[in-house]
């Protein structure tokens, strides 16, 4: 069995996430907890199919000032494809999900709305399987987002 690496640079469509944050705990300056988020799904230049990534994270803000705060976010995602994304012709194939992480800023419009600012970053694998042969393609798909978030 021999596998080869490959990598290339592409353009999605832009697209939209759904997300869901639940606290854990909250003090002064420091708020944690943990978060999911499930991106609906995207297509890449050149490639038939759409594809997504479906994050799970533990996630920090600290409070700079009454109305800025900061952001990380660090977790695991789940790559997903439609059949088209993962149709090879002659080989099969398996999307590994990889690493989740993402920094940013929050500002808070009033107690219940905030504005949220942050750099995404997912990664993943493409496993072709050839039989004999098998291509990994690694994807690193790096996303600003922009948001509102609700506190109920």
């Amino acid at each position: 069995m021999s596998g080869y690496e490959a990598e290339s640079i592409s353009s999605t469509d832009d697209g939209f996430t759904i997300g869901y944050e639940s606290i854990v705990e909250t003090g002064k300056k420091l708020t944690y907890g943990v978060g999911g988020e499930f991106m609906l799904r995207k297509s890449i230049e050149n490639i038939i199919g759409d594809f997504g990534f479906n994050s799970l994270y533990g996630f920090g803000r600290y409070q700079i000032d009454d109305k800025l705060y900061g952001i990380g976010r660090l977790g695991y995602n789940f790559f997903v494809g439609d059949n088209d994304f993962k149709d090879c012709g002659l080989c099969s194939v398996e999307l590994e999900g990889g690493s989740f992480y993402g920094i940013g800023v929050g500002v808070i419009l009033n107690p219940k709305i905030s504005f949220e600012g942050l750099y995404i970053h997912n990664k993943g694998n493409f496993v072709a399987n050839f039989g004999s042969y098998i291509l990994i393609q690694e994807i690193n798909y790096s996303r600003v987002l922009l948001g509102f978030t609700y506190k109920y």
